[in-house]
């Protein structure tokens, strides 16, 4: 029987075995993903704050503006993750994590070299 065209191909991808590291003690840890549709070109993002202890702190997720580009929709991610941040934990010590590597470079450039991406950002 043929699949339909709208059908989804599940592929595994080989298993990493991750530890969590906690922060140092009055530092929160926020955790952020962002998410692409192809079909709609709808962005989604989550954010998941954690304490030194690991503790839940504060989420949130949040549907962004239609992107055709899936680059730019992670960036876009970060960017409303850290605006968010920004608003929630005023005054505190927060260590980002992600996937998105061009967010990384843009966050720990000293001087940007105003690229579309450190302007976003």
């Amino acid at each position: 029987m043929a699949r339909p065209p709208t059908s989804i191909s599940i592929v595994i991808e080989p298993y990493f075995a991750t530890k969590w590291f906690s922060p140092s003690e009055n530092i929160f840890k926020c955790n952020i993903d962002a998410s692409w549709d192809v079909a709609s070109g709808i962005t989604g993002v989550s954010m998941l704050v954690q304490n030194s202890h690991g503790s839940f702190v504060k989420d949130r997720s949040s549907k962004l503006c239609r992107q055709d580009d899936p680059l730019m929709a992670k960036t876009l991610g970060v960017r409303e993750a850290l605006i968010w941040l920004q608003q929630q934990l005023v005054a505190t010590l927060i260590i980002i994590e992600m996937d998105n590597l061009l967010g990384i470079q843009a966050l720990e450039r000293y001087c940007g070299n105003n690229s579309y991406f450190d302007v976003l950002i």
